[in-house]
């Protein structure tokens, strides 16, 4: 991570948008198969909103995360080769929080 000098704010980069709520649940909705339509992720991801779920896939292609194609009848979303790396990458993370989540658990002070 960097700092910007000129506004004080922490460029958070990647994190910065993994963190965001819904964005790597989206990512695994994408990536579990070909090419997926917007009506298939929403229907995968129980609670999210449409207007979430748009702002999140503009913000995912603006990045270069995924890559939008559209013909005649339908609009579907793909992973792009950088994603699909990250994925990878991820699910290993994934992996290791459910291997050591209770240990991670944080410890709570009373007074």
């Amino acid at each position: 991570m960097s700092e910007n000098m000129a506004d004080g704010d922490l460029d958070l980069g990647i994190w910065g948008m993994l963190g965001k709520r819904w964005t790597w649940p989206i990512l695994k909705s994408i990536g579990s198969k070909e090419a997926a339509r917007f009506c298939e992720i929403k229907r995968a991801l129980a609670g999210i909103s449409s207007t979430v779920l748009s702002e999140r896939l503009l913000e995912l292609e603006h990045e270069g995360l995924i890559a939008k194609t559209r013909d005649s009848s339908k609009v579907e979303y793909r992973l792009t080769a950088s994603a699909r790396e990250l994925e990878f990458m991820l699910t290993k993370l994934d992996r290791w929080w459910s291997a050591h989540r209770k240990e991670c658990q944080p410890v709570i002070a009373y007074q």
